[in-house]
């Protein structure tokens, strides 16, 4: 490098020759960063997507769900009346027939 300074002190177009090189490798840099900084962005809006569509399964899950829970409170009720009306048709049954006798 102490070279090259040397060098860019005594002859102006060597300047300019290392002084391109320098900006050329500089504009590699900077693309390489670019090009990453991309693939970064575009990873995630890929994750954002994959954690949509995880929400949205972890949603209907929960739908599903209650609505599954639902059902079976619906039907443990219904056969509870049932065999409330069966109980009573049954006492009632018991009743008269014992009335009659």
């Amino acid at each position: 490098m102490t070279d090259s300074l040397g060098i860019e002190k005594e002859s102006l177009p060597a300047h300019v020759e290392l002084c391109s090189e320098r900006y050329e490798h500089l504009k590699d840099n900077v693309e390489d960063i670019n090009d990453k900084f991309l693939n970064v962005e575009s990873r995630m809006a890929s994750l954002e997507v994959m954690i949509s569509d995880v929400r949205m399964l972890i949603m209907n899950r929960q739908e599903s769900d209650a609505q599954a829970r639902y059902s079976l409170t619906v039907k443990i009720g219904l056969a509870v009346i049932t065999g409330l009306f069966s109980a009573v048709g049954f006492l009632t049954w018991y009743v008269i027939s014992n009335l009659s006798t």
